[in-house]
Order: C-alpha cells, then structure tokens, then sequence
C-alpha cells in the first residue's frame, strides 16, 4: 500500500484513531500485573477486556492487543467464538456482531458486487470485518445442509483497507505514547562549571539514583567527565545546586561546554530507568592578578582568555579591587593574555614567567584552577633601572630624562642667609638599544619633545623573566646647568656664586630590569 497507494497509506498515518485521545494518559497509572510490572505493559493490555465486555474496548483506557482483539480477525482465527479448543476460541468479534453488506469491488477493468460481514456491534463498528463466503448464498437459496460444506470467510484487499484506516492511526499513537515514556524522564544542569545545578523537570515523577556527565572527544569517543558523577534523589521540580565539574583536558572536549547528562535509577516506580540529554555547562576561570614583590592585588587590568588554536579572544574582562576577573574559556586550548600590566603586552607562560608570542604561552589546565576556580598569576611588575651620576656640588644628579626640566631647592643656613641649589635639565636625544637584537627605541629628543618615556618601553615579556639582569644599554646626548649661590630671602645673590658647572655630552649607560 506505501508503494502503490502513497496518498492513502501517508493519510492512515496522519490520521487520528477511531476512539479520539487514544491512549489515555492514565495508562500510566493503572494498576499493574506482577506478570508484566513495567508500565508499558498497560499499553498492550490494560487488564480491562476480560472477553465478555467488548464495548471497554473503544474506551481510551484500553491496551493495543485488547483492542485488537475484540474488533479485529485474522486469517486462522474468523469467528470462533465456538471453537472447541479453547486456545482457538475468541468470543469477539463474533457473528453475532455483524451485518452483511454489498460493497462494489474492483476486479481487473470490470466492477462487480461482492458481500461483506460489517461490523455492527460489540465494541468498534463501521467498518468491513470480512467477506462472506463465496458458498454462502448458495446455502441459503437452496437452503443447503451447512454441516456438509465448511464457509470460509476471508480476508481481502477491501477488509485490510478498513482494518489499516483504523489500526495504523492507532499504532502510531500507542508508539508515540511509547516514545514518550522512554522520554518522559526530563533532567537538566545549568549554570557554569564553577556552580552547576542540576535538576529534575519532571511534574510527577521523583528522580532517584546517578546523575554522571559525558563529553566526546576529537576522536567521536564518550568518555565520563572525571569526577562528575553525583549520586542523588530528587523529588518533581527540585533543583541541586552548587555543584563543580572539572571540565576533562586529558583528552580535551571536541566541543567544549557541551555535555551528555545522563540519569540512571529510579524514575517514578520505575526502577533502572535510563535519562539522557545534552545540555550546556560553561567553562569559567577567574584569573588573579597579584604584584609578586609584595603580594597586593593588580585592580583595573584587562585579562584576555585566547583560544590557542584559533587565536580568538574567546572572553576579556578588568580585575576588580581584588586583582581578580571572570572569564570564559576552553579547557587545555586557552591562553591568558595581559596587555597592560607592564608596558608591553604578554601572555602568561607559567609561574612568574611571560612570553611575548602566543607560542610560548601556556595552555591553562583545570588543574591550575583551586577549588574556586581561581587561577593566581604572580606577575613581576618591572621597571628599568640604571645607574646616574651625582653632581659634587650641588649633590643632585648630573642628568635627568627631562627636556626642559627645572630642579631648585633653597635651605636655610644662617639669619636671612639661603642656600640656593638650581639645575636645568636637557635632552637632545635618549634612545635604548636591546643587548639580545640591538632593537633601537627612541625615548626622548628631538623638536617637540615634552617628556621622555620608561626605557621600559624598550622590554618585552620574556624581560619579566630577568629581574636583575642588563638587558640593554641607553645612548644619551644630554646637557645640564648646575649652580649653587648664597642668597637673601628674596634670592638676591650674597658673594660669588659657590658653582656654576655645565655638562654637554654623549654617554653609555647599561640598563637593569628592575622589580617595583
């Protein structure tokens, strides 16, 4: 019929059955069988057809086989409601509940009349049960001994068309109402894997035994999620919460987040039920900044979580007060990034130590996360340093990286008598030369020049790593004007001046990564 009738067979499985709302859902409920304990067993037979009652059957509390059973015939079992053997003897649908009827039936090119036993009563009616005989309107025009010939009622095309338009829409909504038992059982988990909840969805049905996650890894293998595995019970509605998953790294999730929640236990009266759905479980880690010198926190610094595979920025935030951040993140596929704690950016390599390309970067663990999920980065926060001359006689330094930069300071030294020290300070050009590459730097000079910059400017990450180490040298064309005068309190000058001594030169200066 699919083959050759498509329009028909696709109408039977559209169609509603013959007994709207079928099945009941309170099959779920009626009392059970010790024979069959399982409460699909009341989907085949719900216990309520007992031979003698075949109008139950159109109920919508009724089982598929009783149904079938009282309404239906099949080719060695046509009336025998007086059979002997009573493993042969059904009393439904008997003759009884039939009427006979002619029907036109197509027979090659020709129509012809061909008569039919409808059912008419005794439960489910209206429809062709099974064709008369060929012999039977001969018995009774010539009013024949019945005893010397046996009838033989049969199933044809026109009986199994009938039979189909009522027991297909009837077969799928029983596997329908099937399939949702197998599925009824709902659980869910939300939240981040620092705090997961789970909990069961269900309206009537408590929950108790093993909630466990499953990942699947590049290779399309489950595997359970190393110690996330709860044993629990949970009533209809009841959430647990506060729950963490150490999201698997060894082998790291084909798609991480995603998860294969899976109960097993009892699910209402139903004992080794089996649970499953995907849910979604967000990765969070909560970088900590602190100054490795003195252990306070680094607030206001962005943090980067980066996908080492794709180079995406998968999350970013600033630390707050605490020097501390929540980000998203890969789990074994995620380097942190900091642009700006440090005048360079750098990614963390481990420990107190920094690379300056992703290369270099550590790939973050869950197990580099505490019981918080915090991950605690010891950062040295540098600064270059460098050695400066002091001038004799007004002891203050003979350079500064200053353009135009003015030091004055006066201290009483008798009754109306200032001592009076004043500097200028000049730079025509400062420039920081790399001891590793003789990468060159400008940091100060040049017309226009207000200010000059940290050789640090000149680092990169990895000098995070040489705390105290040279790694450069300053080229430093430079002028300075010292003088020292005895003054009166209105810095008139009293005698000749103690000096006045003016430097003009190039020098070398090595450079130091300092720690603050």
């Amino acid at each position: 019929m699919r083959r050759s009738d498509g329009e028909a067979f696709s109408a039977w499985l559209a169609g509603s059955p013959d007994t709207p709302g079928v099945p009941d859902p309170g099959w779920r409920v009626l009392d059970g069988n010790p024979l069959a304990p399982v409460a699909t067993a009341r989907l085949v037979d719900a216990d309520r057809y007992v031979g003698s009652n075949p109008a139950t059957t159109t109920a919508a509390l009724i089982g598929l086989a009783e149904y079938t059973n009282a309404n239906f015939l099949s080719e060695d079992r046509i009336f025998t409601e007086n059979e002997v053997d009573p493993l042969k003897r059904f009393p439904h649908p008997s003759r009884a509940s039939v009427t006979e009827q002619d029907f036109d039936v197509q027979v090659g090119s020709a129509t012809v009349k061909r008569r039919y036993f409808v059912k008419s009563a005794g439960g489910a009616t209206g429809y062709r049960l099974a064709t008369v005989g060929f012999l039977r309107e001969y018995q009774q025009r010539f009013n024949l001994d019945w005893t010397r010939f046996r009838e033989s009622p049969a199933l044809d095309e026109g009986v199994y068309r009938d039979y189909a338009e009522r027991l297909v829409p009837r077969a799928v909504a029983y596997s329908t109402a099937l399939l949702d038992y197998f599925f009824r059982g709902r659980a869910g988990a939300f939240g981040d894997d620092l705090s997961v909840s789970l909990q069961n969805f269900s309206d009537d049905e408590a929950m108790d035994g093993t909630f466990a996650l499953y990942y699947d890894d590049a290779s399309e293998i489950r595997r359970p999620v190393p110690g996330a595995t709860w044993v629990r019970a949970l009533a209809p509605g009841e959430a647990l919460d506060g729950l963490q998953v150490a999201a698997p790294t060894n082998p790291p999730a084909r798609d991480p987040g995603i998860y294969m929640l899976v109960f097993r236990g009892m699910l209402g009266s139903e004992a080794e039920a089996v649970v499953g759905t995907q849910v979604m479980i967000e990765s969070v880690i909560l970088p900590r900044l602190i100054k490795r010198k003195d252990g306070t926190p680094i607030p206001g610094r962005m943090v980067q979580a980066i996908d080492v595979q794709s180079g995406e920025v998968l999350s970013s935030g600033f630390t707050d007060e605490e020097g501390r951040t929540r980000l998203s993140w890969k789990p074994g596929r995620t380097a942190l990034f900091i642009p700006a704690v440090n005048l360079f950016p750098m990614y963390w390599a481990g420990g107190s130590t920094f690379s300056s390309g992703l290369e270099g970067a550590r790939m973050v663990q869950t197990a580099d996360r505490d019981a918080q999920g915090q991950v605690t980065i010891l950062i040295p926060v540098i600064s270059a340093d460098w050695p400066e001359r002091i001038e004799a006689c007004t002891e203050q330094q003979v350079f500064s990286h200053a353009p135009d930069g003015f030091f004055q300071q006066s201290v009483l030294v008798g009754d109306g008598l200032l001592d009076l020290v004043s500097v200028l300070y000049d730079v025509n050009l400062i420039t920081f030369i790399r001891g590793d590459n003789g990468q060159q730097t400008t940091l100060c000079g040049g017309l226009g020049s207000t200010f000059c910059v940290d050789p640090a400017a000149g680092f990169v990450a990895e000098d995070v790593n040489r705390v105290g180490q040279v790694v450069g040298e300053l080229i430093r064309d430079m002028r300075s004007t010292h003088y020292r005068q005895i003054t009166d309190t209105s810095l008139f000058p009293i005698g000749p001046p103690t000096c006045l001594n003016q430097y003009e030169e190039v020098e070398v200066v090595p450079v130091t990564v300092a720690e603050r």
